[in-house]
C-alpha cells in the first residue's frame, strides 16, 4: 500500500560540478513512486551549466548555496525546507524508483526510528570495483537494525548519507551539519546517537551510490583514518568519562593513533591488550601491554584497534563469551 500521499518529503540535491551524472540522479528522484515531495537543488558554485536545462517541473525548487562546500549547501537546504520528512540525494547517485516510498512506509510503521536507510548498491561504469569497496558494500548491508548500526558506529561510518530519509522535526534538533575537519555526515551521526536517536534500514537495495575519481571520499582529506579518529575520539571521550581502567586491544598503528586521539580528549588510558609473546610485558606509549586474559580481567572498558576481518569477529566472541557486553563493557573501533 502507498503511504499516505499528504506527507511531504523535502529532498536536498547539492549540486557541484556534477556533469553527465547529474540527469541520472535527477531523474531518479523525479521518477520516485512517492510523488509529493519538494526536491531542493542548491547549486554550489557550479560552473559546468549542468543546472541550465532543468525540466519544467513544480516540485523542483533551485537555489544557490550560501557558502561554498558540501556543508554549507546541506545548511541552505535544510534552512528552507518545508517537508515532514527529510531526504539526502547527490548528484552522482541512483535511487531505486520505490526508495521514498518504502523508507517513507518504514517511518511511518516503526515509529522508535528516527533514521532510515536501506540496503545499497556501489557501482562503477569506468573501472571494476576493487576487493575493498565490495568487502565495505557487503558489511554496510549487514548493519540493518539499530543495534547492529550502533555497534558498527565507531568502525566507520555505517550509513551512506545520500541513502538516508528522517522525520524533518529530527533532522532540524541536530542541524545545522558543522564544518570540521572531519566528514560532515559521520559527526551528523554521532551526535544523533549522543542524543539517542535510533537508525535502521529498509532490507531492500534501493540506493545505488556511484565511485568514481572525483568523488569527495577519494578527494578530501576530511575523509582519511586520521580525521575519522578524531570524531570518532571526540565522542568516544564522552562515554568513557565513566571508566578508570581502559585499555586498547591493539599495539599497531591504529590503536596507538586511537590512543593518541583519546589522550588530547582528556582520556587516560592505562594499557594496551595484544597476542604477541613479543610485544606482552612491553610499553607502548608509555603503557603496559598485558596478554589476553590478564588485560580483560583488569580492563573495566575496552577499545577494539583490530582492523583485520576474521580477527575482529573472534575479539567479539572472546569478549562476549567472557561476559562483556558490547558497548557497555567494549567497543569496535577499527
Amino acid at each position: 500500500m502507498m503511504p499516505a500521499m499528504h506527507q511531504l518529503i523535502s529532498v536536498i540535491l547539492p549540486v557541484h560540478n556534477a556533469g553527465h551524472y547529474f540527469q541520472q540522479a535527477l531523474t531518479s528522484v523525479l521518477k520516485q513512486s512517492y510523488e509529493n515531495f519538494e526536491l531542493i537543488i542548491v547549486d554550489d558554485h557550479s560552473d559546468d551549466h549542468a543546472l541550465d536545462w532543468l525540466p519544467n517541473d513544480p516540485r523542483i525548487r533551485l537555489i544557490q548555496s550560501k557558502t561554498q562546500g558540501l556543508v554549507g549547501a546541506l545548511n541552505s537546504g535544510l534552512e528552507i525546507a518545508q517537508g515532514d520528512f527529510f531526504a539526502r540525494m547527490d548528484a552522482d547517485d541512483i535511487n531505486h524508483p520505490q526508495r521514498f516510498e518504502q523508507q517513507l512506509r518504514f517511518l511511518q510503521t516503526h515509529k522508535d526510528i528516527d533514521i532510515c536507510s536501506c540496503k545499497i548498491k556501489i557501482f562503477s561504469e569506468y573501472q571494476t570495483l576493487g576487493q575493498g569497496y565490495r568487502l565495505y558494500q557487503q558489511w554496510l548491508n549487514q548493519q540493518l537494525n539499530h543495534e547492529q548500526i550502533e555497534r558498527a558506529m565507531f568502525i566507520e561510518s555505517p550509513i551512506v548519507h545520500p541513502s538516508i530519509m528522517m522525520p524533518m522535526e529530527r533532522a532540524k534538533q541536530i542541524a545545522p551539519y558543522q564544518q570540521n575537519a572531519w566528514p560532515e555526515d559521520y559527526d551528523f551521526w554521532l551526535r544523533a546517537l549522543d542524543k539517542a536517536y535510533r537508525f535502521a534500514k529498509v532490507e531492500q537495495t534501493l540506493f545505488y551510490w556511484r565511485d568514481h575519481l572525483q568523488r569527495l571520499t577519494r578527494t578530501d582529506k576530511r575523509y582519511d583514518k586520521k580525521s575519522f579518529f578524531k570524531i570518532k575520539a571526540k565522542h568516544l571521550a564522552k562515554r568513557l568519562s565513566y571508566h578508570n581502567n581502559i585499555f586498547i586491544w591493539g599495539t599497531g598503528p591504529t590503536g596507538l593513533l586511537l590512543h593518541d586521539e583519546l589522550c588530547k580528549n582528556q582520556i587516560n588510558i592505562q594499557g594496551f591488550i595484544d597476542v604477541h609473546p613479543r610485544r606482552i610485558g612491553q610499553h607502548k606509549r608509555d603503557k603496559p601491554v598485558l596478554d589476553i586474559e590478564s588485560g580483560v580481567k583488569t580492563a573495566d572498558f575496552i577499545l577494539v584497534a583490530v582492523a583485520h576481518r576474521g580477527i575482529r569477529e573472534k575479539i567479539n566472541e572472546y569478549l562476549l563469551s567472557n561476559k562483556k557486553q558490547a558497548m557497555l563493557d567494549f567497543v569496535h573501533c577499527a
